[in-house]
């Protein structure tokens, strides 16, 4: 059994990034503005998007795992305008996974 679920860990995550800020040394994090997490699962509803925002997740990921999708999407990591392509809508293939919103400056 773990001792935290991603959902804790993600907001632990968050939490110590708010008190104890650490010097912006890595592009991603200059261009994300924090550590990306994603969640990974095989069961996330889209119904759960807002939850997952709410933890501080910035995207999401189903089971069994597109190795060739998720490439794609962590290209967004560094690539705004890829970020931009796989930001959630509304009606999109939720399967496909992707991020959460759009780039915070």
């Amino acid at each position: 059994m773990p001792i935290l679920n991603g959902f804790e860990a993600t907001r632990g995550i968050r939490d110590l990034e708010k008190a104890q800020p650490v010097p912006n040394r890595r592009l991603s994090q200059n261009l994300n503005g924090r550590i990306p997490i994603f969640a990974v699962s095989a069961s996330l509803l889209e119904q759960q998007r807002d939850t997952l925002s709410d933890y501080g997740m910035d995207g999401w990921i189903l089971k069994p795992i597109e190795f060739k999708r998720l490439n794609i999407i962590l290209k967004g990591i560094m690539d705004p305008g890829q970020r931009q392509k796989d930001v959630y809508q509304p009606g999109c293939n939720w399967e496909a996974g992707g991020w959460l919103k759009e780039r915070q400056a």
